[in-house]
């Protein structure tokens, strides 16, 4: 089937995946999607295209939700910006950097526990897992490591 192509719709997409520094692969697996399907939204095929693929494209990008509607109709696309001006890519990059955060911290907990066990000491446990966060006794003794 022949679609038109919207030279707008690929320039607009490939300037901003260069802006972001994203590869073809890289932004297929950002949003989920298949290098197939994102190949006729790079190649600026003009259809009907349902939300679930247009959405992730235009969040990973740093787009509004209806950006590439918009492209489709002549308009510029609408760069998103969080309470903090953060765009999608940012906030994806400090969402992995917690995570890899967490995991130092289990680490460390564990080296701690194995230098206190070295010591002869009884290992302290980890505070329980809760949304809020714990208060601290003022009364419970600190153990030397």
């Amino acid at each position: 089937m022949d679609y038109e192509i919207v030279p707008a719709l690929a320039e607009h997409i490939e300037r901003r995946m260069t802006e972001l520094r994203l590869d073809p692969n890289g932004l297929a697996e950002a949003t989920g999607l298949s290098l197939t399907v994102l190949q006729q939204l790079r190649k600026g095929y003009r259809k009907k295209y349902q939300r679930r693929l247009t959405w992730p494209v235009c969040e990973t990008l740093g787009w509004t939700a209806d950006s590439i509607e918009r492209i489709l109709r002549g308009e510029e696309p609408v760069l998103t910006v969080t309470p903090r001006g953060e765009s999608y890519a940012t906030r994806k990059w400090v969402t992995e950097q917690l995570a890899l955060l967490g995991g130092e911290i289990q680490l460390l907990r564990s080296e701690v526990a194995e230098l206190v066990q070295l010591q002869g000491h009884e290992a302290p446990q980890p505070p329980p897992a809760s949304k809020e966060s714990p208060q601290r006794s003022q009364t419970s003794p600190r153990r030397p490591l």
